[in-house]
């Protein structure tokens, strides 16, 4: 579950700037009483939480967050997308997907039929996990359409290969359309000091500078760092 309070008091204690999603889960996560939602119950739900509050506070969610399944998107998870498309028309927010396995791309393609079906902008969708999609074919192809790349699961193990994919996706022309994360973090409560974590500085302290030794310009630095981030989440006038 969600602790929207929570959330705000570490938004009001630290300088990190938290943005909480609307939204739900692949079908294997999917709360019974929202599989028994249709699309528009699902749609005024997240309405909702972006308007008013979470889980009736007064702690607004800033973006949508949904995602489907790796072997294929179900019904329940199209109908989900279907209602965060409309639910992100009426906001104003960003809709972002996890979407990984062997048919990344494919089920990427597909999502950004959904939003498009329902009249949402692919600028206004992100690919979570695009990193996965090996052809980059695929990749291109979802860029032509307008939707984001995001390619998260940054770490020094991996270092090698997300410079490579930066500086293809660079040359092809897609710099405003790349978002960097790390997709870490993790805190397992059950176990000693919270066991083991994956910190949130190797994008700045290892891979940065790794662009930048590529040739890779403050400007265009900053473009993937600050002003696409700002860009996607802006809340546009609904």
């Amino acid at each position: 579950g969600r602790n929207a309070r929570v959330l705000a008091h570490l938004a009001a204690h630290t300088p990190i700037a938290i943005v909480a999603p609307a939204g739900v889960y692949r079908e294997q996560y999917m709360p019974a009483a929202v599989r028994r939602m249709d699309e528009a119950e699902m749609a005024e739900w997240m309405t909702r939480d972006l308007v008013q509050g979470i889980d009736g506070t007064d702690v607004r969610a800033g973006f949508i967050k949904m995602a489907v399944s790796d072997s294929g998107i179900t019904d329940n998870e199209r109908r989900a997308l279907s209602a965060a498309a409309r639910a992100a028309l009426a906001t104003g927010v960003v809709v972002a997907s996890h979407t990984s396995g062997p048919a990344a791309g494919a089920h990427a393609l597909a999502e950004l039929d959904t939003m498009e079906s329902r009249g949402l902008d692919p600028r206004r969708f992100i690919w979570v996990h695009a990193q996965n999609e090996a052809d980059r074919a695929v990749q291109r192809e979802f860029a032509r359409r307008g939707g984001w790349l995001s390619y998260d699961a940054l770490s020094p193990a991996a270092e090698d290969k997300f410079l490579a994919l930066v500086l293809w996706a660079l040359d092809a022309g897609y710099a405003r359309q790349i978002m960097l994360s790390h997709d870490a973090g993790w805190y397992r409560p059950g176990e000693p000091e919270g066991g083991a974590k994956r910190g949130y500085t190797y994008l700045v302290a290892g891979f940065l500078p790794r662009l930048r030794r590529a040739g890779v310009s403050e400007e265009t630095i900053r473009v993937l760092t600050v002003e696409n981030p700002q860009r996607a989440f802006a809340v546009r006038a609904a």
